[in-house]
């Protein structure tokens, strides 16, 4: 919202470092009537990521939401054949620091840190609600990540195994 300190204009929000108010926020939106949610994960850009309200020095912790969706659709018409045909989406939202390089890249790290225990996870798992062991998962981030295509924190993403779907 532009604004340097809370006000009481600002929304409440339960995961800043300022106590009650701050106006970032990274929602994940999805068609309930769609999508099953199987599990929903939060975590900070900080060196502890799974403290709450953690964060790399900055005023306001920066969070990742993350959901696990499982498409109603696609288990409805594949009942009959097989349900693994279906594919599961992992969607996180985030807001990587501004202007501070150092920040971005370690939030960068810890991005591609999670995401690769949560592909471990999901391609290692012999449980699942089809009994699927190979669980198929797209993984997905998106949000802002204050930089462009070839800057430092781009080419950490690229190299930290993301994928720009613009290409």
């Amino acid at each position: 919202n532009g604004e340097s300190y809370p006000t009481s204009d600002w929304p409440e929000n339960a995961f800043s470092s300022i106590v009650g108010r701050d106006g970032e926020h990274n929602s994940v939106w999805y068609d309930k009537s769609r999508f099953l949610l199987k599990k929903n994960v939060t975590f900070w850009l900080s060196r502890t990521p799974h403290a709450a309200g953690s964060s790399f020095d900055e005023v306001t912790g920066r969070i990742v939401n993350c959901v696990l969706l499982e498409d109603r659709i696609c288990i409805m018409k594949n009942s009959l054949l097989s349900a693994s045909a279906c594919t599961d989406v992992f969607f996180c939202s985030t807001h990587l620091p501004s202007g501070n390089m150092t920040r971005q890249l370690w939030s960068v790290n810890v991005l591609s840190q999670i995401f690769d225990q949560f592909h471990n996870d999901f391609t290692n798992s012999k449980a699942s609600s089809r009994n699927n062991a190979d669980n198929n998962v797209v993984m997905m981030v998106s949000g802002d990540f204050n930089s462009a295509p070839g800057s430092n924190t781009y080419n950490a993403m690229i190299q930290g195994g993301f994928i720009d779907s613009r290409s």
